[in-house]
């Protein structure tokens, strides 16, 4: 049990029998946007604090323990004595679950995965091409579902979860990955001949795009539109007779980022509500944020200064106590830490090395189908490891985007691999035609 556990504990117990803290504030406690939030009110003035960054190790159990949060709240209202019991579940569940949950769940889904995986390489992915635009459907649905109530999940204001009885709760943005990287496979196959014509380019990136913003809007989860709308953009690239029209939509996106930043450092404090705005004033003036929207980018940033050339060694990073969530988007920064600038080297070479066998299966594809499947993998796999890698050296502004394979995340672990086994299927394929086409040479 770590000191900010007892810690917490100890608060909680105050609150229960006085009402007030140990400094003898009036505080409030309150459960807001699944985090156990307080107020504390001090000399007429009114400040929220929020559990979870006051003592990070909360990030770990929040979910697990709002049952008893919620208990700790109903003995508060009524001012009951039965704190012994409450203590003994919170020490219980506590030390019973906290260290190894994230572990299990992980090791489930990564079981899972690669189960999922091996079956997928052993199918036919010319097969894929006849559920493509099923998938499309499927993709509008499962973002539509996040608005029925009961079904979609909330957490810190976004909506990307989708609780389905009897079978649990997974992140909407993954199987709708997969369905896109098929889609556009198999749209972009029917008019590659064409693409040199505007409104062909055009209608060929018209279904991502709209998935794209079906998913900012209705998710609030800007990061997997980007990375929705890139796979497609950049899976047209690869395939398109001529550049200059990807460079002037380059052209167009780095003058739009260039009006973002310019509006973000010339805007009064306290003009916009928006959270992006937010994280743009805290990824241009860290310092002026430190204690809030820059927290974690920070912390992160400690983290890697600390490391060193080798690490403090697995298992001994002190930020991770402060970084909320370290295991999820952080992870990268926690790395660092702990196996210094030498495993977060041999991180990135795993990265360069995956990514380059991904071309290669690409460039060898038996058709352009397959070609393309591959592709779309590679692009996936690169946007989401270069943008998380950008994100937490504070070379890019705090998105959610999450570290492939690294990261904690089962729904985005299985999807992942099952990415992997559908090009798989494609290297088998390309690597049989290379063999037919050996022994034909040979006659």
């Amino acid at each position: 049990m770590s000191y900010a556990d007892t810690l917490f504990i100890n608060m909680c117990h105050d609150i229960i029998e006085n009402g007030t803290s140990t400094e003898g504030e009036k505080v409030r406690p309150k459960w807001e946007d699944g985090s156990f939030a307080y107020t504390i009110k001090r000399f007429g003035v009114v400040n929220r604090y929020d559990l979870s960054r006051e003592f990070p190790a909360l990030t770990l159990r929040r979910t697990a323990l709002k049952s008893c949060m919620d208990e700790i709240l109903w003995i508060y209202q009524k001012k009951s004595n039965n704190i012994q019991d409450l203590n003994s579940r919170i020490w219980d569940e506590w030390a019973d679950e906290s260290g190894s949950i994230l572990l299990k769940s992980q090791a489930k889904y990564s079981v899972l995965g690669i189960g999922a995986m091996m079956v997928v390489a052993n199918i036919d992915y010319h097969n894929w091409r006849y559920f493509a635009v099923l998938g499309l459907i499927g993709s509008v649905i499962l973002i539509l579902l996040l608005k029925v109530p009961g079904l979609g999940v909330t957490v810190k204001g976004a909506t990307r979860w989708l609780q389905i009885p009897g079978v649990g709760q997974f992140q909407v943005a993954e199987p709708v990955k997969v369905a896109m990287i098929i889609f556009s496979s198999a749209f972009i196959c029917k008019y590659a001949h064409r693409l040199s014509d505007w409104k062909v380019l055009f209608k060929v990136m018209a279904p991502a795009s709209v998935v794209a913003a079906m998913i900012l809007f209705i998710s609030r989860n800007m990061s997997t539109a980007v990375i929705v709308f890139g796979i497609s953009f950049l899976m047209v690239f690869m395939v398109h007779p001529k550049y200059y029209p990807f460079l002037l939509m380059g052209l167009l996106a780095a003058l739009l980022a260039t009006g973002v930043i310019y509006y973000t450092l010339h805007m009064p404090e306290g003009d916009s509500d928006s959270f992006r705005i937010a994280r743009i004033q805290a990824w241009l003036k860290p310092y002026e944020f430190e204690s809030d929207t820059a927290y974690q980018s920070l912390q992160g940033i400690y983290a890697i200064g600390s490391g060193g050339l080798m690490g403090k060694g697995l298992g001994n990073s002190i930020q991770k106590l402060r970084i909320p969530e370290p295991y999820n988007d952080m992870i990268f920064s926690i790395i660092c830490e702990e196996l210094g600038i030498f495993g977060a080297g041999l991180v990135i070479l795993l990265f360069i090395y995956l990514l380059y066998r991904l071309y290669i299966i690409a460039q060898t594809a038996e058709d352009l189908f397959g070609r393309l499947l591959a592709i779309g993998v590679f692009s996936h796999v690169a946007l989401q490891a270069v943008l998380n890698l950008l994100v937490v050296t504070r070379l890019f502004p705090t998105t959610g985007v999450t570290l492939p394979f690294f990261s904690y995340g089962g729904t985005a672990a299985v999807f992942l691999l099952i990415e992997l086994g559908m090009v798989l299927n494609v290297e088998k394929w390309g690597r049989f035609k290379r063999q037919q086409e050996y022994r034909e040479q040979q006659l």
